[in-house]
């Protein structure tokens, strides 16, 4: 009898992690190619079809329903995939909404944050935090809108291409620099 708990236990618990954490963007490999990330997706016309290199960085936007269907935080969410020099190193996912439901995906996916801002639990909350995980930084934000609404947003980042951040941040302070000699 004891056995016959431990395993319907032990069942009980994949189950409902696999259900709690259903969606994963990062399941698409950071240092992906537009393509090979386009690949995942029915609707290829989304993605551009050639980049040239000498453009460092291309966002590429998708409805949160065509990466996670069944995922109802991903519903009326926006996610921006973001390349640098033609390789995934990050994804944006923004919604608007009523509560906090992209926080509710996310904690489900990288563990309940315990030592959130005391201005989370306002009425109106504005705060954010992240998770360090082995191979990418999460950060999370939620901010209110004007019609009452809450603007949360999720920005999960690769570790692994650090050196493509300060690349492509080198180029951009560049930029500026000339636009202010201008």
């Amino acid at each position: 009898m004891k056995k016959t708990i431990t395993i319907i236990s032990i069942f009980a618990m994949l189950i409902s992690s696999q259900v709690m954490a259903r969606c994963n963007p990062e399941l698409i490999s950071f240092g992906s190619s537009v393509k090979e990330v386009a690949n995942k997706f029915d609707d290829k016309f989304l993605f551009p079809p050639d980049i040239p290199e000498d453009i460092p960085m291309v966002p590429v936007f998708v409805p949160g329903e065509m990466v996670c269907k069944d995922e109802k935080a991903f519903k009326g969410a926006g996610l921006e995939f973001i390349f640098f020099s033609g390789e995934l190193v990050e994804i944006k996912i923004d919604k608007i909404s009523e509560s906090a439901t992209l926080l509710s995906w996310a904690e489900n996916l990288y563990g309940v944050k315990k030592d959130k801002p005391m201005s989370f639990f306002l009425d109106r909350p504005k705060a954010e935090w992240r998770w360090n995980k082995f191979n990418s930084t999460i950060s999370y934000s939620i901010q209110p809108d004007i019609d009452n609404q809450l603007t949360e947003s999720v920005i999960i980042q690769s570790a692994r291409h650090k050196k493509l951040f300060e690349e492509y941040g080198e180029i951009e302070d560049k930029a500026l620099g000339e636009e202010t000699n201008e």
